[in-house]
């Protein structure tokens, strides 16, 4: 038996964790003439100790799990509950250049445009959720391009407020004119 083997006792899903608490625990707790009527009577005396451990195993990994589960599942609910108000305000307190690479973005017929990976404000978009890469290929070079696009939640922000993209029009770093020769040219 491999340490691998081993390990895999822990991906065990909620329900086999369940039923083995649940065989081993009646098996050491159920009185002595029930086990007898069930054919299990010699169980308890020759394996007491490995039926206890697997018991006791079992039942704290199904309440690790249950307890990771409900704290996730109360996570994505506040997440939930935040994102919106917490997106729209950084969305109104964007840096004009952030601002730029939204409207940019927007305004592309994929919503989709080359952008270098490690910049300030590219990673800073990301951060907020604003932009995402559009590949996940093994990236070496620390001032590549690659394609980014709008989340599905700048796009629509970007779609219902007009304004935004009139108050970030004049400088588009994605333009050819200023993108290809301005912005990030010195990093090619």
């Amino acid at each position: 038996m491999t340490l691998k083997d081993i390990l895999k006792v822990f991906e065990l899903p909620l329900s086999a964790l369940f039923g083995l608490a649940v065989i081993s625990g009646a098996i050491l707790l159920l009185p002595s003439d029930v086990l007898c009527i069930l054919g299990l009577n010699q169980l308890p005396t020759t394996w007491r100790t490995i039926l206890g451990i697997t018991y006791l195993f079992s039942i704290v990994m199904w309440s690790l799990r249950i307890f990771i589960k409900t704290v996730n599942l109360l996570e994505n609910l506040y997440f939930k509950s935040v994102f919106p108000r917490k997106f729209d305000s950084n969305m109104r307190n964007l840096t004009p250049i952030e601002g730029a690479i939204i409207v940019g973005l927007s305004q592309e017929p994929t919503y989709t445009s080359r952008l270098p990976m490690n910049d300030g404000v590219i990673l800073r978009l990301r951060h907020k959720l604003m932009i995402q890469p559009t590949m996940t290929d093994n990236l070496t070079d620390e001032f590549m391009m690659i394609p980014f696009t709008l989340t599905p939640v700048a796009l629509k922000y970007v779609q219902d407020h007009p304004d935004f993209v009139e108050k970030y029009t004049t400088l588009n770093p994605l333009s050819r004119s200023i993108g290809s020769e301005g912005i990030w040219s010195n990093r090619d």
